[in-house]
């Protein structure tokens, strides 16, 4: 039976030498963070398909899928460190620091979606309906 308690105090993140990962336990991780890579690597190629999207939400697609696939990878790196017991790599704080990386990450990403796209949007269609006010450029 896991002890929750464990999970808020301070000695159990920030303990240098502890106890190894066990076998399920490392699995689990893993393929959670594998996932977080193929989710990443999905965005980005959902994101070069030209014809589907307009420009600033291909941007905002990749850099969604930066995201996913920079904390899966950093992940995968710290879960098999910790299982192979790897110095002070396989400390815990590391996982706690990559999870509030992911989070700030996120949520910036998610408000510059949130904000940016619809302000990118209507510039494009400004500049859309002035175009044809103005000649084009001489070659």
């Amino acid at each position: 039976m896991i002890d929750w308690r464990l999970l808020f105090s301070p000695r159990f993140w920030f303990a240098i030498g502890w106890n190894p990962l066990q076998p399920r336990t490392g699995f689990i991780m893993a393929a959670v963070f594998g996932l977080f890579l193929v989710a990443g690597a999905t965005l980005w190629f959902f994101a070069s398909r030209r014809d589907r999207f307009d420009p600033p939400l291909r941007r905002a697609l990749k850099r969604f899928g930066h995201v996913f696939f920079t904390v899966g990878l950093l992940g995968l790196f710290f879960t098999l460190t910790a299982y192979e017991q790897a110095g002070v790599f396989a400390a815990r704080f590391w996982f706690l620091l990559l999870l509030l990386i992911f989070a700030v990450w996120l949520g910036s990403e998610a408000w510059r979606a949130h904000i940016l796209i619809p302000a990118e949007r209507e510039a494009a269609s400004i500049k859309e309906r002035l175009k044809k006010y103005f000649g084009k450029k001489r070659q």
